[in-house]
């Protein structure tokens, strides 16, 4: 009996023990993660990091963001470095939960595992819920006084849905959010306006006008170089943020935004957009624009740098006459595609995509205090944090803007950048990553115009301001979005996973048929191809898409929901 009794006892002192050394949990080992809220952590404390490398930082540990992080907070900060893909990341974080006493850093930053993953990560014990910090305005106060500063109240109410989506209320992640009004804006378009004057051409104000405009760059040697066969009429890309010249033409017919792919009638029953009568009118026009060829083939397959090699000619004269795309990632630096094209008004539906809302902060089960980790979140999400994840060190790399300043979009200005190549060059100043930030205006809408800028770069800002303002004006114009387009609908994890092939199949189905139908391998006038495209979704899953959707609707939207 004494000889058992020395052995517990022995037991209980090596558990004190191994308790006192804070051994990291085993891979699925049942940690409690909500009582160190409010455990203070020590003077001197050391919380680690971890980050996806980048190239263009010099050095993540003596770098000034890392260096304000630690004078904000008091604690000292330990970058642990993953992998810069953010498929490896996922998978490095994957397999080092599975390694018995592996210590995960306190803090992990953009790997964007997704709310799936994150929920599933967290109710494993790997993450601490973070639902307890956002619930309490102690702790969370400066972030949602950030959010409800965003004049979008539908897209405030989709942030608090998508957060607290789950029936638990549990929250496993931090979300990194980006509302900039530049480039929600769905459709850059810009028209070649030396190719207008030479032709005598005013400029396209409906899509009559645009297909004579088009007919005559094909027809009439826009680029005057003797050769009637080298111009490209419209260009862009059939999926791209900017560049997604088929939504452009499409939203000249009707209402399509991607992002919210249903519509809601009077009695609340939703129903898909994308086999509607001004759907097809969409296509049969752009099969006749491909058919007569004002618009290559190649929209399907196009990249980023090919469409910009295109814009910006090395030798010879321009051979595009309509391009759609982000100034910033088409027009190479120089070029004097600035100077030629000018934003066209937009007479279609104007659409502003979705702001970013990325689920890619996460405090782990390793973290002894998940307060400080708390407040570098709050830090870098503050406005001050979001300027620095974004545009480097202030006073060095950017300031606070001039009072009585305007931007190039006419917005009064909120800085001034100093360092216009921080991120295309080698720096210490951020870590050239985003994550965590509340980037409200955070693309230069609010960017001070300096009075030394360049002709260059004046012309490419008065390009953005234009299209800008053509793009706001209309869609405020338009009243918004119409009344019977559906927020975008949010899931929780087991509804994804148990839904995500039906939408994707559905989606595959549709993205395939509507290329047939714009390449004339089928066509958009012929009811008995039309009816073939609207038959075949019943093959993808479609009905079981639109049932969990209608499910969801209910659930999110109550009593305006239908049967």
């Amino acid at each position: 009996m004494k000889k058992l009794l020395a052995l517990l006892l022995c037991v209980v002192m090596v558990a004190s023990v191994l308790v006192g050394c804070k051994t990291p949990a085993g891979p699925d080992d049942d940690v409690e993660t909500t009582t160190r809220k409010g455990l203070k952590a020590p003077d001197g404390y050391t919380l680690t990091i971890g980050l996806p490398v980048n190239a263009m930082v010099e050095d993540h540990q003596d770098n000034a963001l890392t260096k304000w992080l630690e004078e904000q907070s008091g604690y000292k900060i330990k970058i642990v470095k993953y992998q810069s893909a953010a498929v490896d990341y996922k998978s490095q974080i994957a397999t080092q939960f599975e390694v018995p006493g592996q210590r995960m850093p306190d803090l992990l930053i953009g790997p964007n595992l997704g709310h799936i993953t994150a929920t599933e990560y967290g109710q494993k014990g790997r993450f601490i819920e973070l639902g307890q910090y956002f619930n309490d305005k102690e702790y969370s106060q400066q972030w949602w006084d950030r959010l409800e500063s965003i004049d979008d109240e539908d897209f405030i109410t989709y942030v608090k849905k998508r957060l607290f989506v789950e029936e638990s209320g549990e929250v496993y992640y931090f979300p990194t959010i980006e509302y900039n009004m530049y480039d929600m804006i769905k459709h850059s378009a810009f028209i070649n306006q030396e190719w207008l004057d030479r032709l005598g051409l005013p400029m396209p104000t409906n899509k009559d006008e645009l297909y004579n405009t088009l007919k005559a760059f094909k027809e009439k040697d826009a680029n005057g170089n003797g050769d009637p066969s080298d111009e490209i009429p419209l260009l862009g890309m059939a999926t791209g943020a900017y560049g997604d010249v088929i939504s452009w033409i499409a939203n000249m017919f009707g209402y399509f935004e991607e992002a919210r792919p249903w519509r809601v009638d009077a009695e609340g029953n939703i129903s898909g957009i994308y086999w509607t009568e001004e759907y097809r009118e969409a296509l049969i026009f752009m099969n006749k624009l491909m058919k007569e060829g004002l618009i290559p083939a190649n929209i399907f397959t196009i990249t980023q740098s090919e469409l910009s090699n295109l814009v910006n000619p090395t030798v010879g004269e321009e051979t595009v006459g309509v391009w759609l795309g982000h100034p910033s990632l088409v027009i190479n630096e120089g070029s004097d595609a600035v100077y030629v094209y000018k934003a066209m008004p937009q007479w279609g539906y104007a659409i502003m995509s979705q702001p970013v809302f990325t689920a890619n902060c996460y405090i782990t089960r390793d973290c002894e205090y998940p307060d400080a980790a708390w407040e570098i979140l709050m830090l870098l999400s503050s406005q001050e944090g979001s300027y620095r994840l974004r545009y480097g060190d202030k006073g060095v790399d950017w300031d606070y803007a001039d009072p009585g300043t305007k931007a190039f979009t006419g917005l009064d200005a909120e800085i001034k950048v100093l360092n216009q190549t921080l991120y295309g060059s080698k720096n210490k100043s951020c870590w050239n990553n985003i994550s965590g930030a509340m980037g409200l205006a955070n693309e230069n809408e609010r960017t001070q115009l300096s009075e030394n800028d360049t002709a260059w770069n004046k012309a490419k800002l008065n390009m953005m301001s234009e299209c800008f303002k053509n793009n706001w004006n209309r869609f405020e114009a338009q009243g918004g979005r119409p009344a019977d387009t559906v927020m975008p609908l949010v899931f929780t994890a087991e509804e994804e996973k148990e839904c995500w092939q039906w939408r994707d199949n559905s989606k595959s189905w549709f993205i395939s048929c509507r290329a047939d139908f714009i390449k004339g391998i089928k066509d958009p006038s012929n009811d008995a191809h039309w009816q073939d495209y609207i038959k075949g979704f019943e093959t993808q899953n479609y009905e079981d898409w639109k049932e969990m959707a209608k499910h969801v609707y209910n659930m999110t939207y109550g009593d305006k929901a239908g049967k």
